[in-house]
């Protein structure tokens, strides 16, 4: 293996971009920059990307296109038969434009453009020759349309995207040093005004993720003093930008101030005066694009702005459009009365009630803690729906709830990611829907945002909802604001159906909602004292044993949940799942054997994924099987996995760099679950308080053990972090009713 001088690389992706466990990596061979001919055919590359954003680069990189890369190490490997291999790793890639018959082979052998093959391409090139290159730059898919299919051709002209913004790609990459996913992410947005933008304000990229003191080097270089405007507004947008991380959309003057100095303290390398210049950016009436001053001298980002006014006009209206009633209430209740019948048993009163004016308003709360009969209410409102024609589209934040729902109700449910991707309303052409969005608690304001502006105005949205339990881990307060207004139609449930009549699940649940000690020497709610991080998750890992099959443990740490997963995967033999690296050309022993708990740890939209899907492994491959993803590419298999959608997937590089052992995982990755028996060790964090807490004791269907110092939970039922963050929304809702007539009880 010989380290080899680096230089200029022209070359085509053989094989598509995928993740690896160092960063993105994709196959190709060197081209002669000018013909673009191979230039030695027993030469390949395994080129890999260092980039943190692994999400963005991996589409951008696709079979059959062409790349400059500048490698920052090339190692050559000599392989049998003369053959040779260079590894290579680089952060500086361009992409190469074909010129004259060239964009044949692109076309016809790229996967970027589906549905082009060969043939095609050819055809293509016959009938509009050079002209063929205007059309795809001007986005002229019309045109195309004489030789393709309107799928087809609007496809190839979103492809061919990368190409028209190349410029500006190699001005981020190359002159502003910029990480290729943000490159590829700032000349998709700006297009072919990206230089021009970036030069008259640097700081745009705070949008996209680049941080204030590299803003400010860049400002430096392009020439923008350390007092100018569009520094001292952007500084305010970064540290409201700290505000939303911390879960707030509005921040005063006072709570701005601190960090704006420590901001505004240093320009470039350059030492300046903070005070002053963050006293000049929050002087009244300074004006910016990027902010908003709110009354009160309370200041928020544009964007939130934006979101939580939208979201606060959309509801106003829903609340206020009364509701043409097909059923009298009478006539209601004969429906629930027939579905009581059929059931069994009898809704409480307040369910009744729930049902009843969830049926005759367009936006509705059902709030309640957990196993209050919420998705009883829900089911029961459903055969009131079918009375009337009204079709239930049901929403969650986690794929573990939409599960849920599905399985209570028989409705199909969408994760709200998976809704904005796929769901196609033209299948619902002339139907009255009701979207019910279940653990609105979990919902944040982004997600909120999102899914009003997809939904049609004056469509019923009803809100099922525990406001005892975590708050949205992204920024803003829905959910919780909502149900302190008046003016919002909501009803809170409160008699615990989950457990049994004996259960004592309820009781302690409730005294922690509301801060109390509660007493823990039940036999189905135990406290057992154990001091110290390493006692406590060898006790969890041995408890565990006792009833594996119906046992989840559920911890408040990241730490916690690692160290007790990597003792309960020492019980298990069985054969381990092994990957092929190329960059090696070995096998590599993963962490996970068949038989282990696992869980995907970011969204696979591709796959049908979400974070949080759990699964088991079923088989491990001895070696790497091929198989296709359906869209002409083939990638390597080690193994299956069988998810909680019921549905067995392939185990390819990508899955296994996000997957987790899941015999323990975190509170917030458990809420929306249920399962028998739930083990929380009492692991110390900053981050704990009551809500915490509530929701792990919640997720047990019949026993919870607490293993730790009594002490950790008397701390952290003193705290309740989502009573910490402030909004606008209720005052942005109040504005909004205003403007229309006051909405119905």
């Amino acid at each position: 293996m010989t380290e080899l001088n680096t230089r200029n690389v022209t070359l085509r992706v053989t094989r598509s971009a995928y993740q690896s466990r160092h960063g993105v990596v994709f196959n190709g061979v060197e081209v002669d920059p000018e013909t673009f001919r191979k230039v030695n055919a027993r030469q390949h590359y395994i080129v890999r990307i260092e980039d943190a954003d692994r999400v963005s680069v991996v589409p951008a990189f696709k079979k059959g296109m062409l790349l400059d890369i500048l490698p920052r190490t090339k190692l050559l490997i000599p392989v049998a038969e003369g053959f040779e291999r260079f590894i290579v790793t680089t952060d500086t890639v361009g992409v190469v434009r074909p010129a004259g018959q060239l964009i044949v082979e692109l076309l016809g052998g790229s996967s970027l453009f589906k549905g082009i093959g060969p043939v095609k391409a050819e055809k293509l090139w016959a009938f509009f020759g050079e002209e063929l290159y205007d059309l795809l730059d001007k986005g002229d898919h019309t045109a195309l349309v004489q030789k393709l299919s309107p799928d087809t051709a609007q496809n190839a002209v979103d492809a061919w995207r990368s190409y028209v913004n190349i410029d500006a790609m190699r001005y981020c990459n190359l002159e502003l040093g910029l990480s290729v996913s943000m490159s590829f992410r700032v000349s998709g947005f700006y297009l072919q005004d990206t230089a021009s933008k970036l030069r008259e304000d640097p700081y745009r990229l705070l949008a996209f993720g680049l941080s204030f003191r590299e803003c400010d080097k860049l400002a430096a270089k392009l020439g923008h003093a350390m007092d100018s405007p569009i520094r001292l507004a952007a500084a305010v947008e970064e540290a409201l930008y700290d505000i939303l991380n911390r879960g707030s959309t509005v921040a005063t003057h006072n709570e701005l101030f601190e960090p704006l100095t420590k901001l505004l303290s240093t320009f470039s390398v350059k030492p300046c005066d903070g005070h002053a210049l963050a006293s000049q950016a929050l002087q009244a009436g300074y004006s910016s694009e990027n902010y908003v001053l709110l009354a009160e001298g309370r200041y928020q980002s544009n964007g939130a702005f934006v979101m939580e006014s939208a979201v606060a006009e959309q509801i106003a209206l829903l609340v206020s459009i009364p509701v043409q009633l097909v059923m009298t209430n009478e006539q209601i209740s004969e429906t629930i009365c027939d579905y009581e019948q059929a059931k069994g048993f009898r809704l409480t009163a307040l369910q009744h009630e729930a049902v009843t004016r969830a049926a005759r308003h367009n936006f509705f709360i059902i709030n309640g803690g957990a196993g209050v009969g919420k998705t009883t209410v829900l089911d029961a409102l459903y055969h009131v729906f079918r009375q009337i024609h009204i079709v239930p589209i049901q929403l969650a934040l986690a794929g573990k709830a939409a599960k849920r729902m599905t399985e209570a109700t028989g409705y199909e449910s969408f994760t709200i990611a998976r809704f904005l991707r796929v769901f196609d309303f033209k299948k619902y052409e002339n139907m009255e829907l009701a979207f019910i969005i279940d653990e609105s608690s979990m919902v944040d304001l982004p997600s909120m945002y999102r899914l009003l502006r997809m939904i049609p105005q004056g469509t019923r949205i009803i809100m099922l909802g525990d406001t005892g339990q975590l708050p949205p881990v992204d920024f803003g307060l829905v959910f919780h604001e909502l149900v302190e207004l008046d003016e919002i139609p909501k009803v809170t449930l409160t008699e615990v159906r989950r457990q049994g009549e004996n259960s004592n699940i309820p009781s302690v649940a409730n005294s922690i909602r509301h801060g109390m000690m509660p007493k823990l020497d039940h036999p189905d709610v135990i406290h057992i004292k154990s001091i110290g991080f390493t006692p406590i998750k060898k006790l969890a890992a041995q408890l565990r044993l006792e009833a594996p099959e119906i046992t989840q443990i559920v911890c408040p740490t990241n730490k916690m949940a690692d160290a007790v997963n990597a003792l309960c995967s020492t019980h298990n033999n069985r054969a381990r799942i092994r990957i092929f690296v190329e960059d090696f050309d070995r096998y590599i022993d993963t962490d996970f054997r068949v038989g282990d708990k696992v869980m995907c740890c970011t969204n696979l939209y591709h796959l049908d994924l979400m974070n949080g899907s759990v699964g088991q492994v079923i088989t491990a491959y001895k070696q790497l099987v091929m198989v296709s993803d359906g869209e002409n590419e083939d990638y390597a298999s080690f193994g299956r996995i069988l998810w909680d959608d019921g549905i067995e997937r392939e185990v390819s590089a990508e899955l296994i760099d996000v997957l987790k052992l899941a015999y323990a995982i975190t509170i917030h990755k458990s809420q929306g679950s249920q399962f028998e028996r739930v083990i929380i060790p009492l692991d110390k964090s900053p981050n704990l308080d009551l809500t915490m807490f509530y929701t792990a004791v919640t997720r047990a269907q019949k026993e919870v053990i607490l293993i730790g110092d009594i002490q950790t939970l008397s701390e952290a039922l003193q705290r309740e972090f989502s009573k910490a963050r402030s909004t606008d929304i209720q005052h942005k809702l109040h504005i909004a009713l205003s403007k229309y007539c006051q909405g119905p009880s």
